[in-house]
């Protein structure tokens, strides 16, 4: 892949900035216990739907519509005026949110995907036999959704299924604010972007192609940062640079509400539109959630500021606010979810889970799949800032690659919240530490749904491996479950007490850390080393003799950065039952030396059998 066709995806950093149409959330599931089932709540806090109604979690509810799955996996469209029946009997593999009064939708594994109506009728068939099939699609924003051609073209289309557009690119982006992102690539292979308005008409180019450029304007400007200077700026509505950072900020995110984060080494800040500090880089994380109001994470916890009137509304948060409306929010504190008014006052009751789907926030497009049946919606919102990552946001390499992969197989690998490159594993090199798992995965000896786990867990664990490399915290963020156990080794060194030894002795030094603790760690890491590179062998996968979705991988690891190196071996224990959602619960590290410098033995090497998974 040329280093010119990633522009479109190195910089999809959107948290709060990601879609920003006009979204209208009536309601979300929740439910007050774990053996009840699910109702669903309004934006005001009241309970329209009561808890347990629906066996499985419905879906949001946007502008009066909503979906809730039926006990044979599909999917009945409803309106939240009629909890009781649905608005027509016919059942779909997929519905997208009505953000508009059209969706996108699928009524059949493999069949065309449809545009229907609020009254789930067929308005037009995404098939168009002069361009090729249509194997992708996103949700609408601005009227336009992107689709995706067999060929690998990306175009546009409207809400009644006409072709404004034609699939022209190489590379797209989501409309927003009126523009989208769009590439061709020439002989050459690289790509030239322009910038396009709902018609097509290409307003201007970017002209410099050694930059990198966030996937959509916000706050009618658009995040850049510079290869060359390694300096951001933000261009604006013409593609003329309005602000430049100075160089002491090392990334930056798009603005949104008239603020944007940036990252220093000492921490995260916020700027205003003219580039002054509002809030100096002092803080572990920062998320914008409001007008004048952001999230601040510090010792564990979250609490709600309102920087203009620089005053703390808020403390001691689980996880970051969400405001659902102009009125009313949710937040978690201790364990529980919590209405909010925009006032600050918590409703007093509280539920065991609400679920606050990033898609249905407008924060991550819903992506349709035509032949994995798998809507992208992202996880929840409230319960992992992951959730609002945008790493999936357009079309891009990763998805082409991940489709022609699965042309040539017949394993058709499940669409996920993490969209990331796929290898043809038949391909791998004999020196790969992948090889000896790979033509296992490949040999057609194992069940179905043990080779998809498996192939998943080989680009995973590929693509671990390069994120640092790539500083993809984000990936990190998503990869690890909220309540992750992670136990962090580091090679301590002191000197010997031998009066002629020059030679530094090592021991190990053990902690356990929580995912938060970890990824702040690892984040200033990535800050402090400009050189981070992971070599990898001895890998080894073990499914769980007894829970078929739990999966153990070892490997052996050999660290090295700037500051320090250790070997060691890596242990993983991967969770597979939300096939969308992979998650790694577990992750260990010990050395691979004894301390009288003998290697350890295989029994000694942490494994799936000594964790009880019951």
């Amino acid at each position: 892949m040329k280093q010119y066709n990633l522009v479109l995806t190195l910089l999809v950093y959107s948290l709060l900035a990601g879609c920003q149409q006009a979204v209208q959330i009536d309601g979300l599931p929740f439910r007050q216990s774990a053996q009840q089932g699910w109702g669903i709540i309004n934006d005001e806090g009241k309970i329209i739907v009561p808890a347990g109604e629906y066996a499985k979690s419905p879906s949001a509810v946007i502008n009066g519509r909503y979906t809730v799955e039926t006990q044979d996996s599909f999917l009945l469209l409803y309106d939240i005026h009629h909890p009781q029946e649905p608005v027509i009997p016919k059942k779909f593999v997929q519905i997208g949110y009505f953000f508009d009064n059209i969706t996108v939708a699928q009524e059949r594994k493999n069949s065309p995907l449809l545009l229907i109506d609020r009254n789930g009728q067929t308005v037009s068939v995404l098939d168009y036999p002069s361009i090729g099939q249509i194997v992708k699609a996103h949700n609408f924003s601005d009227g336009r959704a992107l689709i995706m051609t067999s060929e690998n073209k990306y175009g546009y289309i409207d809400t009644q299924g006409k072709l404004i557009i034609p699939p022209i690119y190489s590379e797209a982006s989501d409309f927003n604010e009126g523009k989208a992102l769009v590439g061709i690539q020439n002989e050459s292979g690289s790509t030239g972007i322009q910038v396009i308005d709902t018609k097509g008409k290409v307003l201007f180019a970017l002209q410099h192609h050694n930059n990198l450029y966030a996937n959509r304007y916000s706050d009618e400007l658009l995040l850049s940062y510079s290869q060359d200077t390694k300096q951001w700026s933000y261009l604006d509505g013409k593609g003329y640079t309005q602000l430049y950072l100075p160089d002491s900020i090392s990334g930056a995110l798009p603005f949104e509400k008239g603020a944007a984060i940036i990252t220093t080494p000492s921490g995260s800040g916020l700027i205003n539109r003219k580039g002054e500090t509002v809030l100096p880089p002092h803080y572990r994380d920062i998320q914008i959630i409001g007008e004048n109001q952001v999230a601040l994470y510090d010792n564990k916890k979250w609490s709600l500021y309102n920087w203009k009137e620089k005053k703390i509304m808020l403390t001691e948060l689980d996880t970051i606010p969400v405001f659902l409306s102009s009125s009313m929010g949710i937040i978690k504190t201790n364990n529980r979810y919590y209405g909010i008014k925009r006032n600050n006052q918590k409703e007093k009751e509280g539920y065991l889970h609400i679920v606050m789907d990033a898609a249905a926030l407008g924060r991550v497009p819903q992506v349709f799949n035509r032949f994995n049946h798998s809507v992208t919606m992202g996880k929840d919102s409230a319960e992992t800032k992951s959730s609002l990552s945008n790493k999936h946001i357009e079309f891009t390499q990763q998805e082409k690659a991940i489709h022609n992969n699965n042309k040539k197989e017949n394993i058709q690998i499940p669409q996920t919240a993490l969209q990331i490159p796929s290898t043809d594993w038949k391909k791998v090199s004999k020196s790969s530490p992948f090889y000896k798992e790979a033509m296992e995965v490949i040999s057609g000896k194992l069940e179905e749904k043990d080779a998809i786990n498996r192939t998943m867990i080989l680009d995973y664990v590929e693509h671990f491996r390069t994120s640092y490399t790539t500083r993809d915290i984000d990936f990190l963020n998503q990869l690890f479950s909220e309540n992750a156990l992670i136990i962090v080794g580091r090679m301590v060194y002191s000197s010997p007490q031998q009066t002629d030894g020059k030679i530094l002795q090592s021991q190990v030094k053990y902690s356990i850390k929580s995912k938060r603790e970890y990824l702040s760690r690892l984040k200033e890491v990535f800050r402090n080393n400009q050189n981070i590179n992971l070599k990898f062998s001895d890998f080894r996968i073990v499914r769980h003799p007894s829970l078929p979705d739990i999966y153990g991988v070892t490997l052996h690891q050999k660290y090295s950065s700037d500051s320090y190196s250790d070997d060691g071996y890596l242990f993983l224990l991967w969770d597979f039952r939300d096939r969308t959602a992979p998650t790694i619960h577990v992750r260990t590290w010990q050395p691979g030396l004894k301390d009288d410098q003998t290697p350890l033995s295989a029994s000694e090497i942490i494994n799936i059998n000594q964790f009880n998974l019951n």
